[in-house]
């Protein structure tokens, strides 16, 4: 790929992967506006590698809490004082269960733009109704409730359509659940990097 366009790609993913609009959408239709040959989903796997890094930088003392209950979960046995690893966890597993059975298929025919274009649509629709709802005062970082954490985690897997926000999915189900939108925004970001790092270990024979 022509240095240029690897800038024009990592501003755009940039921009579009901290806003609920789907970077993976923007970037799967660039070749197709600019007549460019689609750099693929390895590409942008690698892009999301460093937004990785950028969300473990900003919220690095929620992960750094995340560490903690870890800890304590498998060490210390305590399971009523790691209610936000635990319901991180339970969100991973539903993401993963999801994304291995249906990536085939999205990888396969999800990139092209008709379909980027209907998820654009239907998902900015949900999103819109999902943030008139109530805030209920639930938070997953403090209080156990590993149903809803799996619908999250659910939902999340949706993104690997393009045109599906990974951050708009989860969002927009935090917000039907009664999450507020602080909260929803926190357990969303750092919800992203496992499977953003997972992803990349998937794809590290290809990337050799």
């Amino acid at each position: 790929m022509d240095f240029y366009w690897s800038i024009v790609y990592g501003f755009i993913q940039g921009v579009t992967e901290f806003l609920p609009i789907s970077s993976s959408g923007h970037l799967a239709l660039i070749p197709y506006f600019f007549k460019l040959e689609d750099p693929g989903v390895l590409f942008d796997l690698l892009m999301h590698l460093g937004t990785a890094f950028a969300v473990i930088l900003y919220f690095r003392k929620e992960v750094y809490s995340l560490i903690l209950e870890l800890k304590k979960l498998i060490i210390d046995r305590d399971v009523e004082n790691t209610s936000f690893i635990q319901n991180f966890i339970i969100s991973t597993f539903g993401s993963f269960l999801l994304i291995l059975l249906i990536k085939d298929f999205a990888f396969d025919y999800g990139r092209s733009a008709k379909i980027i274009g209907f998820n654009f649509i239907l998902f900015g629709i949900l999103m819109f109704i999902a943030d008139k709802k109530k805030n209920l005062g639930v938070d997953l970082t403090k209080k156990r409730n590993l149903k809803m954490s799996l619908l999250i985690g659910l939902s999340q897997s949706l993104a690997v359509f393009p045109g599906v926000s990974r951050s708009g999915a989860t969002l927009s189900s935090s917000r039907f659940l009664g999450m507020g939108r602080v909260e929803a925004s926190r357990f969303s970001f750092l919800l992203s990097l496992p499977v953003i790092l997972g992803s990349i270990v998937f794809k590290v024979p290809e990337i050799l």
